[in-house]
């Protein structure tokens, strides 16, 4: 007779639980984005929830390297990303990259433009813009803001995505194809 308080999940019962947690994960941040972003505009002040954010995405970021199997790379869809060393899978990932960099940069955008409209005018992009153009219509001074953020946070954001993309995550999957095939060959 089996011991019932000793059950181990199987592997599908892992991936329900871990899939579970990242959707309650994300929940939680992007409710600390929005809350950030609400005490920010009342109080200028980023608050506690900055972070609790900023935490949760180091752990998942030291977890991910010394506690977590390597997992295939992906994008934002989930759906795995070519590995191959050739011009064309470079192309697919490099394109990811820029996708994913995009829609951060937008985001930082919109952001910005929101902190505008509820009168925070102390937005880095904004002071550039004017300085910049100092006798533009506060409407083009605004789209300029926009602009400039987008770019901004575009450039930041790709390179970040292709040095941890192309430099940690690929190569490292590979390597670890490399290691599994190397010695399932031994054997």
């Amino acid at each position: 007779m089996k011991n019932q308080n000793n059950v181990q999940l199987d592997e599908r019962q892992m991936q329900i639980r871990a899939k579970t947690t990242l959707v309650a994960l994300t929940f939680a941040l992007i409710s600390l984005i929005v809350a950030t972003a609400v005490r920010i505009m009342q109080t200028d002040d980023i608050g506690w929830e900055f972070w609790v954010m900023l935490g949760i995405i180091l752990i998942m970021a030291v977890g991910d390297r010394f506690f977590g199997d390597i997992e295939e790379p992906k994008d934002m869809l989930g759906r795995p990303l070519p590995l191959g060393n050739n011009k064309e899978d470079r192309a697919k990932r490099i394109k990811n990259y820029a996708l994913e960099s995009g829609i951060f940069a937008l985001a930082c955008a919109v952001m910005d433009i929101l902190l505008i409209a509820t009168g925070k005018d102390d937005v880095t992009d904004m002071e550039l813009a004017e300085m910049l153009f100092p006798n533009l219509d506060k409407v083009v001074t605004v789209a300029i803001t926009a602009v400039i953020a987008f770019v901004t946070m575009f450039v930041i954001s790709f390179i970040f995505e292709y040095v941890i993309g192309e430099k940690y995550k690929v190569k490292k999957y590979n390597a670890l194809l490399a290691k599994l095939d190397a010695e399932e060959n031994e054997e």
